[in-house]
């Protein structure tokens, strides 16, 4: 809560052409509390990747019965299935680029993954091989991730947030490309 209060000063300068958010809580909670919930926008194309039934039981729980399992590999019995999420992250992606201006994107780490994967041109399995960190603000522009670590000073960040084109992700989880360590 309090990383997501930090974040409206430094976005509060930022025009966004359009805000999305998933409806559920967590990031209808960020969302309000980044100061972006006036005018933005639910949609359930940002919404968690449904777990099906394994909603609410830990990867490994699920890996002393399934040794080896995967999310991206592997999914979830009744739940959906990694080309359903992609259609939903297309959705993003083509709702994105057909606004002129700067989106941000309030939403949650597995479908960020699928979502960095579809943005850059990726099959949506790459998202298996991104790392994340909790409560970090990712900028993707023109098809190139850019982290910006903790929430102060974002000089790079409010030059990135000015170009058309970019979409700002907002969410529990933020993408870290393999290899960098903050």
């Amino acid at each position: 809560r309090a990383a997501a209060q930090r974040l409206a000063p430094v976005l509060a300068s930022q025009m966004f052409d359009l805000v999305l958010t998933s409806p559920m809580q967590r990031a209808l909670q960020t969302c309000e509390l980044a100061g972006f919930i006036t005018g933005a926008l639910t949609t359930s194309d940002l919404s968690e990747w449904n777990y099906g039934e394994y909603e609410g039981v830990t990867t490994d729980a699920i890996r002393r019965g399934h040794p080896g399992w995967s999310l991206f590999f592997d999914g979830c019995p009744g739940g959906e299935t990694i080309e359903e999420v992609t259609a939903r992250a297309d959705r993003i992606v083509a709702r994105v680029q057909a606004t002129n201006g700067p989106v941000i994107a309030f939403s949650h780490g597995h479908f960020l993954r699928v979502l960095a994967a579809r943005w850059v041109g990726a099959p949506a399995i790459l998202g298996a091989n991104l790392v994340l960190t909790p409560l970090a603000l990712l900028v993707i522009l023109a098809g190139f991730l850019s982290l910006l670590a903790g929430l102060a000073g974002f000089t790079a960040g409010s030059v990135l947030l000015n170009h058309a084109g970019a979409l700002v992700l907002w969410g529990m989880d933020v993408l870290i490309p393999p290899g960098l360590t903050l």
